[in-house]
């Protein structure tokens, strides 16, 4: 080849990869609704809501509600048709660490919200039991609380609805903290993420950001672990600070004004 030849041949190389490179991008937007739903699938529940009557209906002794259900409105549906059609099952309602709002008052706090949501559904009183402690909120409390659970009713089996979305982190956590007879106790059920699923997320903004999220979780508890916790804030010790702080500080004024030229 001589060098006149060589310019010549680059060019011939170039267009064809960047002919190649347009075919992939055609083919990808083309086949986008087969290919898509790939990336989320590390992340779904792949059990299908099971029906509550029939085979199914002794899935489990206990459904448990998580703060996680506050993203998943059809999780209340689920859990008045669990509680209703046996009087024996039970619903539990993860407390959870309360939000500022409900701190301050300014919010019911979530378990009596949802329990009186539920009551209001038609589920009995007596079948719902407010469980946990106020500083269990993510995915590893929630299991950790199941474990618990698990271990104290060693007959019974534990239902947990939870975001379509958030497989992938639940089955990382569970087989870090949880036994393969424990496992096999719980069952996770995936309801649609507020009407998105995994044929579906990317024809709107609430899908991209519940995939994007649920992407960085699960990276981030595979890489650091468990989150560190919530710091508990107070607001009547946040007030009686504030209130020692202006003390002090009113204090300091009559030293200062004593000081001469």
């Amino acid at each position: 080849m001589t060098i006149s030849e060589e310019p010549a041949a680059t060019n011939r190389s170039r267009l064809k990869r960047g002919f190649f490179a347009v075919l992939v991008l055609i083919g990808m937007v083309v086949l986008h609704r087969w290919w898509l739903p790939l990336v989320a699938y590390p992340l779904a529940i792949c059990d299908p809501r099971p029906q509550i009557t029939g085979r199914n209906g002794d899935l489990a002794d206990c459904l448990l509600l998580t703060r996680a259900c506050e993203t998943t409105l059809p999780a209340f549906d689920f859990a008045r048709d669990f509680a209703t059609v046996d009087p024996s099952k039970r619903v539990l309602i993860l407390a959870g660490q309360a939000d500022r709002a409900e701190r301050i008052g300014s919010e019911p706090e979530f378990a009596e919200t949802v329990a009186q949501r539920l009551q209001d559904m038609g589920v009995l009183k007596e079948q719902l039991i407010i469980v946990g402690s106020r500083t269990e909120l993510t995915t590893e409390d929630s299991i950790g609380f199941a474990k618990r659970w698990l271990i104290e009713n060693p007959s019974q089996k534990l239902l947990i609805p939870a975001p379509r979305f958030g497989g992938g982190l639940f089955c990382a956590v569970a087989k870090t903290k949880l036994s393969q007879h424990e496992r096999e106790r719980i069952s996770i059920i995936g309801l649609p993420h507020q009407g998105v699923d995994e044929t579906t997320w990317w024809k709107n903004s609430v899908g991209l950001k519940a995939i994007i999220l649920e992407y960085l979780g699960l990276l981030h508890y595979l890489c650091c672990g468990e989150p560190r916790p919530e710091p508990h804030w107070d607001p009547g010790e946040y007030e009686k600070q504030l209130s020692n702080s202006v003390l002090s500080t009113s204090s300091v004024e009559p030293k200062l004004s004593e000081v001469g030229p």
